[in-house]
């Protein structure tokens, strides 16, 4: 026969609390890990994302640029001549928006689909990071059929 003695109270008091207290340490250590990677780029965040989620953030411009005729009409017009990214993002994007969104007016000016595309990219391309990330949202949505440009460093 064996000789068994049960543990005594304040033992497994002082043991379950020892666990519990690595066990936060390690919560806690594990948190900032996570935390690194995804500061740094690594893991699964993609399009600059929060951690966890592969869903791309939108890019936030006002409204008023776009539905209004003379900014379009110049933004069209500088991007055509200038080889300025945020004339190319937003000529781009607003063709793109034209032809999506039915509550766009019809009356303001955008460039020819097919131009829009490749102004996008020229933007990306140009290091225009709302450019970049407007196209991986498109590109996550199934609406781009192009290479998808990668940041700058």
């Amino acid at each position: 026969m064996s000789n068994f003695t049960p543990p005594s109270g304040k033992n497994v008091l002082k043991s379950v609390s020892l666990f519990l207290l690595l066990f936060i340490f390690f919560g806690a250590y594990m948190r900032g890990y996570q935390a690194g990677m995804c500061s740094s780029g690594f893991g699964n965040n993609t399009c600059g994302a929060a951690c966890g989620t592969a869903e791309p953030r939108p890019v936030e411009l006002t409204r008023s640029l776009f539905y209004n005729p003379d900014s379009m009409a110049y933004y069209a017009a500088v991007a055509e001549v200038k080889d300025d990214p945020r004339a190319l993002f937003i000529a781009g994007m607003a063709a793109h928006l034209a032809l999506d969104d039915p509550d766009y007016p019809k009356d303001i000016p955008t460039v020819p689909f097919p131009d829009a595309d490749y102004y996008l990219l020229l933007a990306a391309e140009l290091g225009n990071t709302d450019a970049i990330t407007y196209i991986r949202c498109l590109d996550a949505h199934g609406c781009w059929n192009h290479f998808v440009p990668q940041e700058k460093k």
